[in-house]
Parts: C-alpha cells; structure tokens; sequence
C-alpha cells in the first residue's frame, strides 16, 4: 500500500501503514501518542463535517419548504440530493470517515508493537 496524505485540521498528514513499527523502540511510545492524538483530531473533523452537512440539508429544507410547503417528502429530498453542493457535503464526510480509520488502523499497529516490544507507556 502506497503512503496516503490525509488533510486533518487543516495540516497534511502523512499515513503509511507500511512503516508501523519501523521506528526505534524507545520511539513506540511518542509514535502511539502521536497517531492516537490524530484518530482523535479525525473523530473531531468528522463530527465536524457531519453537523455542518446537517446543517447544509436544514437550511436547504427550509428554503425549499418556504416556496414550496406542501411538497412531499421524497421531493423535498430528491431536491436537496440533486443541488451541487450535496455531493461535495457527502464526499466531506466520507473522507473524514476515511481519515478516522486510517489514524485509528496506525494507533492500533502503533499500541500492538509497544506491546510486543514490551515497553512502558504513560497513559
């Protein structure tokens, strides 16, 4: 698998799965706070980009439900989906969730090698 450069608070981040554990022993540990410390920054973006898309589809409900009141439902919802800016709210979100698992998947790796190294962690 080739390294993936994911965008976290703004800062790219580089993820190679390939280099879990690669690193000195006495590092383990920096290197598990580190990618713990950015599955946490990923859960936070993701959390993010949810409720700004929630809030996207509330304010695009509502313009529609103002011109438009009785509109059914299945409509209101096919004319959301359909405005240009949905797909861009959904691909957000879908890459966050992406940037969770990939940090989450280097945290993992990171606390299964200080744990087969044997080496103490502050936690």
């Amino acid at each position: 698998m080739k390294p993936i450069t994911i965008k976290l608070n703004g800062a790219s981040v580089k993820v190679d799965l390939t280099t879990i554990g690669v690193c000195p022993i006495d590092d383990l540990p920096e290197q598990l706070a580190r990618w713990k410390t950015q599955a946490a920054l990923a859960r936070h973006e993701l959390a993010r980009v949810d409720a700004e898309y929630r809030e996207f589809r509330a304010r695009e409900t509502m313009a529609v439900l103002t011109t438009e009141p009785k509109i059914s439902e299945w409509k209101l919802k096919a004319r959301i989906e359909a405005s240009p800016d949905f797909l861009v709210w959904k691909q957000g979100a879908a890459q966050a969730a992406v940037n969770v698992e990939l940090c989450e998947a280097m945290a993992a790796g990171y606390r299964a090698a200080v744990e087969l190294a044997d080496v103490e962690v502050a936690e």
